[in-house]
C-alpha cells in the first residue's frame, strides 16, 4: 500500500449559538432619512435598522427573521455577531453606502419604515421572539427632529424591555451612530412596577386585559385572575404571541349588560418587577351609543410651543361603549371633513369616565406629568386651528355622536395669552354647541385638566326654578367660583328668557341673554365681564330675569 506523509493543518474552530430573548436586540432605527432640520453633515440619504448583540457568546443570525407588518425578512446566509458587536441591516443596494460604518447585513427586499408608528420584530429560526419594537414619532421628543434626518436610539441597551421612556432621537452631529455606540446612550433601569391598565369586554364571553408594559413571557399561569360572578375563566392566554403586554380571557358563559368586577394580581414585567397588589377593574358588555352619549368635554386647539393638541371626550351614560371604527372630523358647510378613524381595535370607554384623544401621547405626558395615561388614546387628528375651528364625533354607523364648534373668543375675556390654555365644559348635560357651556381652565391646573374633573365643573345639585349660584364670586382663573350660574329649571314649552346684569347706580352693563329659547332645564354664566369686553369693579349687581310664554 502506499504511505501517507504526515500532514499538519491548523484551523480555528467557533463555537456559535442561536440568539434567543433580548440576546439581539434593536438599539436604532433610521426611519426618516430626509428632512428639513437635518443635520449639516448627513448620513447617508437611506432608512436602516441597527441590531446589537447583548451577549458574551458569538451569535449566528442564519435565518433570523425581521419581521414588519406581517411579512418576514430573512438572513439566508451565515452571519456572525461578536460579543458587543452592532450590525446594520439595510437594502441590497445600499450596502456599499454603510460599510464605512461596520457590519452591514444587506437584504433584497426590505420594509419602507412608516414614519408615524410601526412595530418591528426579530425572532430566530424557530421563530421565538427575540425583540420588539413599537416606535412612534412620539419618541424624537423634538418637533425639529422629528421632521427627518435624524435616528431613533436606545438610551440604556441594558434595559431593552423599556420602550417609550428608553429610546429618544439621537444627538450626534451627523444624526445618528450607525453601528456603533449610541450617542444617547445613558443608565436608565426599569424599577417600574407593571399595572393593569385597562380591561375590556371583546365580545361577550371574550375578556382582554392591557399592562402598561410587557410582562415575563413564562409567567400566564402565575398569574391571579378572578371574576366577580358565577361566570369563571375557562382560558387564558396572550392575546398575540408577540406581544406580552395583552392577555385574553375566555368565560364559561356570556355576560350581559350589569357591571363586573376583575381581579388581577402576582403578576411581573419583563424586568421582573413584580406586583402583589390586586387590582381592580370594571367590565360589562359594549353597547351602542346614543347621540351625546359621549360628549367633548374639554378641548385644547392652541397648544404652547412644544405642546400637543387634545379632546377629552367623557361618557355620560351608563354603557360601555366601544370606538372602534369611530371617526373624527372637521365640519364645513354642514358637510363632514377630514374623516379620520380613531382606532380599527378595541377601544371602550366605560360609564361615567374621561377618555384624552392626541396626536402625541409622550409630549401630553410631559406637559401634564399626572396625567392618568390609561385613559389616553394617540391617534391621528383632524385639524384644529388655533383662532376658531370645528371637532365632531361619528360613530361606526355614521351618527353624529357629538358636534363642537370653538371660537378662541370663547376663552375668558382678560387671558392675554391663550396658548395652552384650554376650553373646559362647566356641566356635563348642557349643550355642546353653546357658548355658555364653556370656560378657560383655571391657573391653578396649570390651565387644562385632560383625564380630570375640569376645574371649571359647576355644582348641579340645585333644583330649584330660579337659582343664582354662587351669589359671590371672583374671577381670577383660579377654579374657585370663577363665575356665577344663573339656572332655569322646570321651565314649559315655548318660553324666552331675557338676562341683564346691572351695577349698583342701576347702569346695564351686561346682556346675558335676550329673547332666548328655553329647554326645561337650563344654564346661562356671568364671568364677570361688561359689554365691552372688561372686567368689572368689585361690587354688588343685580341680575334681571325677564321670562314669558310665546
Amino acid at each position: 500500500g502506499n504511505t501517507m506523509i504526515t500532514t499538519q493543518k491548523i484551523f480555528n474552530w467557533i463555537q456559535t449559538f442561536e440568539p434567543k430573548f433580548h440576546e439581539l436586540i434593536i438599539a436604532e432605527v433610521m426611519i426618516d432619512p430626509r428632512g428639513n432640520a437635518q443635520p449639516l453633515n448627513p448620513l447617508p440619504d437611506r432608512e436602516y435598522i441597527e441590531v446589537y448583540n447583548r451577549t458574551a457568546k458569538i451569535l449566528n443570525l442564519k435565518n433570523c427573521k425581521l419581521i414588519d407588518d406581517g411579512t418576514a425578512y430573512l438572513i439566508e446566509s451565515e452571519t456572525l455577531l461578536y460579543p458587543q458587536e452592532y450590525a446594520l441591516l439595510v437594502k441590497n443596494t445600499d450596502v456599499n453606502l454603510f460599510q464605512s460604518f461596520g457590519k452591514v447585513i444587506g437584504f433584497t427586499s426590505f420594509p419602507s419604515l412608516v414614519n408615524s408608528a410601526d412595530t418591528l420584530l426579530l425572532k430566530n429560526a424557530q421563530d421565538e421572539l427575540l425583540f420588539s419594537l413599537n416606535y412612534s414619532d412620539a419618541f424624537y421628543e423634538n418637533t425639529d427632529k422629528k421632521d427627518g434626518g435624524w435616528s431613533l436610539e436606545m438610551i440604556d441597551i441594558q434595559n431593552p424591555c423599556s420602550q417609550n421612556n428608553n429610546w429618544t432621537s439621537s444627538s450626534h452631529t451627523r444624526g445618528g451612530t450607525p453601528a456603533r455606540k449610541n450617542s444617547v446612550q445613558d443608565y436608565r433601569p426599569d424599577l417600574t412596577k407593571s399595572t393593569l391598565l385597562k380591561a375590556e369586554a371583546i365580545d361577550e364571553q371574550n375578556i382582554l386585559l392591557t399592562f402598561s408594559e410587557n410582562l415575563k413571557q413564562n409567567t400566564l399561569d402565575n398569574i391571579e385572575i378572578t371574576i366577580s360572578s358565577t361566570i369563571t375563566i375557562t382560558e387564558k392566554k396572550w392575546e398575540l404571541n408577540d406581544d406580552f403586554s395583552k392577555i385574553k380571557l375566555k368565560l364559561s358563559a356570556p355576560i350581559t349588560t350589569e357591571k363586573y368586577e376583575i381581579n388581577v394580581n402576582f403578576f411581573a414585567d419583563c424586568a421582573g418587577n413584580l406586583t402583589q397588589d390586586n387590582i381592580k377593574k370594571i367590565i360589562g358588555k359594549p353597547q351602542t351609543a346614543d347621540s351625546s352619549d359621549i360628549i367633548v368635554n374639554e378641548i385644547l386647539f392652541n397648544p404652547k410651543v412644544n405642546g400637543v393638541d387634545f379632546v377629552e371626550l367623557y361618557n355620560r351614560s351608563d354603557k360601555f361603549i366601544n370606538l372602534k371604527n369611530y371617526k373624527i372630523a372637521n365640519k364645513e358647510n354642514n358637510i363632514y371633513t377630514n374623516q379620520t378613524e380613531i382606532t380599527n381595535t378595541l377601544l371602550i370607554i366605560p360609564p361615567k369616565s374621561y377618555l384624552v384623544l392626541t396626536t402625541n401621547t409622550l409630549i401630553l405626558q410631559s406637559n401634564y406629568p399626572n396625567i392618568k395615561i390609561e385613559n389616553v388614546f394617540q391617534c391621528n387628528f383632524p385639524s384644529l386651528t388655533d383662532e376658531e375651528g370645528t371637532f365632531v364625533l361619528i360613530d361606526n354607523q355614521g351618527k353624529i355622536i357629538d358636534d363642537m364648534y370653538y371660537h378662541e373668543d370663547w376663552h375668558f375675556a382678560l387671558i392675554d395669552n391663550k396658548e395652552g390654555v384650554s376650553l373646559e365644559k362647566i356641566d356635563f348635560d348642557m349643550p355642546t354647541q353653546n357658548k355658555n357651556s364653556w370656560k378657560s381652565a383655571s391657573v391653578n391646573v396649570n390651565f387644562a385638566t385632560p383625564t380630570f374633573l375640569n376645574s371649571q365643573q359647576k355644582n348641579t345639585t340645585n333644583n330649584n326654578q330660579l337659582d343664582i349660584s354662587p351669589a359671590i364670586f371672583t374671577p381670577d382663573q383660579d377654579g374657585y367660583q370663577d363665575f356665577t350660574t344663573i339656572t332655569l329649571n322646570q321651565m314649559q314649552n315655548n318660553t324666552v328668557v331675557s338676562i341683564y346684569i346691572y351695577d349698583r347706580n342701576g347702569r346695564e352693563i351686561k346682556i346675558i341673554a335676550q329673547n332666548s329659547i328655553l329647554g326645561t332645564n337650563n344654564s346661562f354664566v356671568w364671568d364677570g365681564v361688561n359689554q365691552q369686553g372688561e372686567k368689572v369693579t368689585e361690587s354688588n349687581y343685580l341680575v334681571v330675569v325677564k321670562i314669558f310664554t310665546i
